[in-house]
């Protein structure tokens, strides 16, 4: 949008330089912009006319402007738009349940926080028990990704079973804000498992891998069941995420 600004400006500056032929040249101090970037938009939207240099010495930028008087302004009200304070990113804290849903009876008491979700699952899919597998705590600072993984613990099926394992990964966070309500978007969510299986008789393992790829937006505090994967023939593993800003 700024960029676009700036080309506008630009435009107009053959008509302007024919009425201010005069050369000017001016050091600007830049406090909050990126200067690289800065120095990539003038160098695109510059004319040949325009000479700058970007000084990079003692901590402190400048960008140094030399041509027509009419370009300069226009370059020098472009960074001075840029260059303004940005707020801080906010972290956010992201909240995972894996909870395995199964059709045998014998349902188990879940924390209360998870309590309504295994309901609303159980009424949708019928299954009549439901386990808290493990629970993933990240915090992640806004417009970065974060990854997790550890171990299931799923129950064993058999002696000497290898242990199930998990990995989990968001490529980005991002935040969005409707009134009071505020959004946490998730982008490239990425669940993945292995899980061990018998073979032979038992006396040998081989590891089943499933798996969750998906975007999802998540209102803060709402807990969003973001997949379902089979475990076999009667398992299932449902992949839950929670989200809320951390002030």
């Amino acid at each position: 949008m700024k960029s676009s600004i700036l080309l506008v400006l630009l435009m107009l500056l053959p008509v302007q330089a024919q009425e201010n032929s005069g050369r000017v040249t001016k050091l600007i101090e830049v406090k909050y912009a990126d200067i690289n970037k800065l120095n990539n938009l003038i160098r695109v939207f510059a004319s040949k006319t325009m000479q700058f240099e970007i000084d990079r010495s003692a901590g402190v930028h400048y960008v140094s402007l030399a041509g027509p008087g009419a370009e300069v302004e226009a370059v020098e009200r472009f960074i001075k738009q840029m260059d303004v304070p940005q707020p801080p990113e906010r972290n956010i804290e992201l909240t995972v349940y894996m909870l395995l849903g199964q059709h045998a009876d014998g349902a188990e008491k879940l924390p209360s926080e998870i309590a309504g979700v295994a309901k609303q699952l159980q009424a949708t899919f019928g299954m009549k028990d439901f386990r808290l597998l493990e629970t993933s705590v990240a915090r992640v600072r806004e417009n970065n990704g974060t990854e997790s993984n550890g171990l299931l613990s799923i129950p064993s099926p058999g002696p000497n079973a290898p242990s199930a394992m998990y990995t989990w990964k968001i490529q980005r966070c991002t935040i969005s804000q409707d009134g009071k309500v505020r959004t946490i978007r998730l982008d490239n969510v990425k669940f993945g498992g292995r899980i061990p299986t018998p073979v032979n008789g038992g006396t040998q393992w081989q590891f089943l891998d499933i798996g969750i790829n998906t975007d999802i937006d998540v209102k803060e505090g709402q807990k969003v069941v973001v997949g379902k994967t089979n475990i076999g023939a009667k398992d299932s593993l449902f992949f839950v995420v929670t989200a809320k800003v951390v002030e």
